[in-house]
């Protein structure tokens, strides 16, 4: 009887193989239009992930493995607005809370920063078998399904603005012309690229009138919507007490 595999060693069987080599294409297409100078991978998951952004400064921050910097997923050590773009490769999956991790790599991006998030899609012929066959290594073990409409839900409501979803990977349709979306409905795994909508905000500084009232030798001058009407019509934009 099969048991269900870990994430290590299903990667290393024929599914896994295929499952990645899928992920590499997809991504080759996807990094290039991203833009900014930092991209980091939160999670071990594959190798070689990030060889299509080589203009990029990247690095791999996981819980082990061959990660860079090894520390726990729900307290990144990145500093806030830190980051241009981040790479979730099934890191959602196998948190301890997919929320937490979600709303650290939230806090770690720049106002204007992008987020790539692949998984498997629990709608998917491989998710089903498993469901009704336990013993059969369909997936890696201890993994929590999260559909890609459930995920679209979450970033919106961080205030996401979800640029692309797609499902695809091995036994994905690729020329069925309109029946494709309904196929790819049971496509493996899907990549979701969201944007952050968020616009950072400067303090705006003191109208001029304001400014125009500085202090003169110790002494606040009125405005100029504080100005006096002397006479018949005769303004005198400042007064001093110079007159007086």
């Amino acid at each position: 009887m099969k048991t269900r595999a870990t994430a290590e060693v299903w990667l290393d069987s024929a599914r896994g193989q295929l499952v990645l080599e899928a992920e590499r294409r997809r991504l080759e297409t996807a990094l290039p239009r991203l833009f900014g100078r930092t991209l980091l991978q939160i999670g071990t998951w594959g190798q070689d992930l990030l060889s299509a952004a080589s203009h990029w400064r990247t690095g791999v921050i996981g819980a082990g493995g061959d990660a860079q910097v090894i520390c726990d997923l729900s307290a990144l050590p990145l500093a806030p607005n830190c980051v241009d773009a981040i790479l979730l490769a099934h890191g959602l999956e196998s948190a301890p809370s997919a929320h937490r991790l979600l709303r650290e790599v939230d806090a770690a991006l720049t106002p204007r920063g992008q987020l790539l998030v692949l998984g498997f899609n629990p709608h998917s012929w491989w998710a089903w078998r498993q469901r009704l066959l336990p013993w059969y290594p369909a997936l890696p073990a201890r993994q929590r399904l999260l559909s890609s409409g459930r995920l679209q839900d979450w970033l919106r409501l961080l205030d996401y603005e979800v640029v692309e979803c797609e499902r695809f990977g091995p036994g994905a349709p690729a020329n069925l012309g309109w029946l494709k979306p309904i196929a790819g409905f049971f496509a493996p795994t899907y990549l979701v690229h969201a944007r952050k909508r968020r616009i950072p905000v400067n303090p705006l500084l003191s109208p001029v009138w304001q400014r125009a009232a500085a202090n003169v030798n110790g002494q606040r001058m009125p405005s100029t919507r504080q100005s006096a009407r002397v006479g018949s019509g005769t303004v005198v934009p400042f007064s001093t007490g110079a007159d007086a």
